[in-house]
């Protein structure tokens, strides 16, 4: 998956289409997951390594070394 496709699954992801609403939903979903809040299909494999992908692209951007 390249980050464009990344950015897209995670566009998606919320009915506003705006990236950062989807990383926070996201976000929200993989911490109810880690805290047994939530059942782990909750998000689809492909949701996941986008959630991931584009987290890691965007890191430096908010916490440059």
């Amino acid at each position: 998956m390249t980050f464009e496709e990344a950015v897209e699954v995670m566009k998606g992801f919320t009915s506003s289409g705006n990236l950062l609403d989807g990383l926070e939903a996201c976000d929200e979903v993989m911490r109810d997951i880690a805290a047994e809040r939530e059942w782990e299909h909750a998000l689809t494999p492909t949701e996941k390594a986008a959630f991931r992908l584009v987290v890691r692209k965007m890191r430096p951007l908010f916490f440059p070394n």
